[in-house]
């Protein structure tokens, strides 16, 4: 079924709702970070909901899918805004006849309740049965326990428990068992992307784990536990990986520690309160699903083994100068923080290794909860940012100045070599390349309009060719088209012109490359674009339709000039500095 626009008639004027979320976007994106903030101290019998949360000196509402807002890893965080920009429509036109098409029926049920006594009308409610089978399975409890059982069962190292762990080093680094060097590993060497160049320079001094990722030939960690035997890799061992500390004895200890955590925290009687609220009730009803995984269910029963996991890593741990990870707010970042003040660690820095994007709601806080004791005791020491936007993102936040530094963006450190090759090598070139996306359904749009356009771009004299997001599967694309699936800085030399979505990071490796690069807008979507609201944004070229970037591959004049947007020094002055390394 074609996918349809929600659009609000008010009086004679139509609004559509996503143009009008994305041009009030500032606002209610503040209003979203200002609710989590006043959620998190709704008093509940004279306690704070966050005090309520505590367990073992650690804060399960910090480790919440709630505190974390991740745009990926929470749907809820936009139909929550939708519902916040239709109650700013209303609220504002208040004495005018209300139209509503095509809204989800359950966001419908709650207007329809809130504003019961206006004229307010909605036409063409969307209701899904998948969906609402969906939400049902994933409000059931017992259900959550078999997803634990089967997320413990990939990661177990299922073995004895060891108290030896590492011998003493001047570093540690904490990272995922993701964007790793191939070429390399198929040669038997571990080279993680995310720490290039520095790598080299402290490796001999470091101690590092990986988080285990599922991927489509490694789905269990015991399969990483024999591909490293067999492989015998120089610089790689199953005591390299987190998942290697998880015992089976843990899974009846988080079984234990969430009997004990439920009787003291009485779930239900929280949900009550927070149905009962006027501030919250509509708050709740969208986000059931998200508080019953995170103080009920699979959510909870993860960060239960996060906090086992670190309590008896850290207890045997040599003591080091510096820590590194890969900051994103994900709720184990919260008990690793923890963990390593508690058993006085050395300076710990929060890694920003990519882009931060306007919607990528990890990143932000309301303003007053960046000066809170709880920002300081759950964040790391330093936030390393590798861009000025990412920068600017963070700091406006009111977060110190003097958390925040400056470092080179070691992953995309090779865009100096590319850029001079491009700017050498100027010459007309026919060959367009369309990246693909992790969402599905931005994934799919994009996928027709390459559909579509493929021949008449192959009119035009141009070579088509498509690289699926690493995390998808290829879809049938037809013929005519080559499927890449090399990484980008080994495959860009070769393209001139690149169509993508806005939602990917990747984009800025190619605009960092001065590569005409064409951006592919959802309208019926939110913005996700890494160059939203900044400085770069205006000169992007974009488009929603098939003729809209026919037109405007056609007129482009192969000129596009290189944006400066990472930090880039191969010397790694900034890191050398900060980590005194000579």
């Amino acid at each position: 079924m074609k996918e349809k626009n929600i659009l609000v008639n008010v009086g004679n004027t139509e609004i559509d709702l996503f143009e009008f979320i994305d041009q009030n976007s500032e606002v209610l994106k503040n209003q979203y970070l200002n609710i989590i903030l006043q959620l998190s101290n709704f008093v509940i019998n004279n306690q704070s909901l966050k005090d309520r949360l505590y367990f073992k000196d650690y804060s399960l509402w910090e480790m919440s899918l709630l505190q974390e807002k991740n745009i990926y890893k929470n749907r809820f965080i936009f139909k929550t805004i939708k519902y916040l920009a239709l109650k700013k429509i209303i609220t504002d036109n208040i004495n005018e006849n209300i139209k509503i098409f095509y809204l989800e029926s359950d966001l419908a049920s709650c207007l329809e309740t809130e504003f019961k006594n206006l004229k307010i009308s909605f036409v063409g409610k969307s209701f899904s049965f998948l969906n609402k089978i969906n939400q049902v399975i994933k409000k059931n409890i017992p259900l959550h326990f078999l997803y634990f059982l089967y997320y413990f069962f990939k990661n177990c190292s299922f073995r004895k428990f060891n108290d030896k762990v590492l011998t003493e080093k001047k570093f540690l680094i904490f990272s995922y068992f993701t964007h790793y060097d191939i070429k390399k590993f198929n040669e038997k060497i571990f080279y993680p992307k995310q720490w290039t160049g520095l790598w080299e320079e402290i490796i001999e001094n470091t101690n590092f784990f990986q988080i285990f990722l599922p991927n489509e030939k490694l789905k269990f960690f015991f399969q990483v536990e024999n591909l490293v035997k067999k492989k015998n890799f120089k610089n790689l061992k199953k005591e390299n990986f987190i998942n290697y500390f998880i015992y089976y004895k843990y899974f009846l200890k988080v079984f234990r520690d969430f009997k004990v955590f439920k009787s003291k925290i009485l779930y239900y009687n929280i949900v009550k309160k927070i149905k009962d609220s006027e501030n919250f009730r509509y708050f709740f009803e969208i986000n059931e699903e998200i508080f019953i995984s995170s103080f009920s269910g699979y959510t909870l029963l993860q960060n239960l083994l996060w906090i086992n996991i670190f309590e008896n890593l850290f207890k045997n741990l040599p003591k080091h100068d510096y820590g590194m990870y890969l900051f994103e707010n994900q709720p184990w970042e919260k008990a690793f923080v923890r963990c390593w003040k508690k058993y006085n660690q050395g300076k710990l820095i929060g890694y920003c290794h990519t882009t931060v994007n306007f919607w990528n709601l990890n990143y932000f806080n309301i303003k007053d909860y960046n000066s809170s004791d709880d920002f300081k005791k759950f964040s790391p020491d330093l936030i390393a940012v590798s861009s000025e936007i990412s920068k600017n993102f963070i700091v406006n936040q009111s977060i110190n100045l003097g958390k925040v530094i400056e470092v080179e963006a070691l992953r995309y450190n090779w865009i100096l070599d590319k850029k001079k090759d491009l700017n050498d090598k100027r010459i007309e070139n026919r060959k367009i390349i369309f990246l693909g996306d992790y969402d599905k359904n931005i994934n799919d749009k994009l996928i027709k309009i390459l559909k579509q356009s493929k021949d008449e771009l192959m009119d035009l004299g141009f070579q088509v060719s498509y690289k699926p997001h690493p995390a998808t599967k290829i879809k049938n694309i037809g013929n005519k088209i080559s499927v890449i699936k090399e990484d980008l800085e080994d495959l860009i030399n070769n393209y001139r012109y690149i169509v993508s979505s806005n939602s990917t990071s990747a984009i800025i490796e190619t605009l960092s490359c001065g590569l005409n690069t064409f951006l592919f807008i959802d309208k019926n979507n939110f913005n996700l674009s890494p160059i939203k609201n900044t400085k770069i944004e205006k000169n992007v070229e974009f488009f929603f339709t098939k003729d809209e970037l026919i037109s405007k591959i056609e007129n482009s004049q192969n000129n596009f000039e290189a944006v400066e947007y990472y930090y880039l020094d191969k010397e790694l002055k900034r890191w050398k500095k900060i980590l005194e390394i000579k």
